[in-house]
């Protein structure tokens, strides 16, 4: 079975890191909740990852993952910054 990998993306396309085989769950309506063992851009597994301020949203790609039915999201923030990292956002709509 291959690895799910959703990227995680800056307002201006720049990748920040990725997740490997994380838990996407749609916890409401259109929203959903990434967690699991982040990777940042340079192959580094960091202790703790800071808080993106409201203005500057993430995107996630979720079109690896088989199991949801939107394949990005937007409005994403992260949750829990130590390990296992937990990101939220919204489907784009």
């Amino acid at each position: 079975m291959p690895e799910v990998i959703v990227e995680v993306f800056t307002p201006g396309g720049i990748r920040i890191g990725k997740f490997i085989d994380p838990k996407v769950e749609l916890v409401s309506h259109h929203n959903y909740s990434i967690t699991g063992r982040f990777v940042d851009a340079d192959g580094q597994v960091p202790d703790k990852i800071e808080y993106n301020p409201e203005i500057l949203p993430y995107s996630a790609d979720l079109s690896t993952t088989t199991y949801c039915a939107h394949k990005e999201i937007v409005k994403v923030y992260v949750h829990r910054g130590r390990q296992p990292v937990q990101m939220i956002g919204v489907c784009k709509q």
